[in-house]
């Protein structure tokens, strides 16, 4: 028998077992044999999820490097049909807003077996420094994007570092580099 205050925290992890392929009994089990005094709450059911599925957007800023930039980031988390590994969805983007010279830099996310234990690993791919007017041609570029999946009170986040280079760049040397954070929405909406 659920006790009369665990009620909710059992039916949200239905739920989570459902949307998440996760079985529930297990699920709680390991959240109580990691020391909670009591029923899991929606945030220990979610902690317990080493990342959930779904659309997360946020946004990014360098710190490093010769472009200083700020944009958006968008990342979409699939399930494996084993559901053991995630996929990043090739929707998946990172962009800016027209800078003050007039270009913009977009690039595609992509990644296989993504957080899996928690840690995230994307790629940058397709990446390109359009500059405004054609005046100079275009740039492309690739790189690297990390982090790890965190549950915070206002529900399941990614955060992270990116670099990006260019085909000559050393390995160590980014042309652009800083730090992201996405924040799961919940039926196309923010949490």
């Amino acid at each position: 028998m659920v006790p009369r205050t665990g009620w909710l925290a059992v039916a949200l992890a239905s739920l989570a077992s459902v949307a998440c392929g996760t079985d529930v009994d297990l699920l709680a089990q390991s959240v109580v044999d990691a020391g909670s005094d009591g029923p899991p709450t929606f945030l220990d059911v979610m902690a317990a999820e080493p990342c959930m599925p779904g659309a997360y957007r946020g946004s990014f800023q360098a710190n490093r490097g010769f472009l200083a930039l700020q944009g958006k980031i968008t990342v979409t988390l699939t399930r494996s049909a084993t559901s053991e590994i995630f996929t990043v969805d090739r929707t998946s983007t990172l962009t800016t807003p027209p800078l003050d010279n007039g270009a913009t830099l977009k690039a595609t996310v992509i990644g296989d077996g993504s957080c899996r234990t928690g840690d995230f690993a994307a790629r940058l791919e397709d990446g390109l420094y359009d500059w405004a007017g054609d005046a100079q041609p275009d740039v492309p570029f690739t790189g690297n994007v990390s982090g790890t999946y965190r549950v915070t009170p206002r529900g399941p986040v990614l955060v992270g570092e990116w670099e990006a280079f260019l085909e000559t760049s050393p390995p160590d040397q980014p042309i652009s580099a800083g730090t992201w954070m996405a924040v799961l929405l919940v039926d196309g909406v923010e949490e």
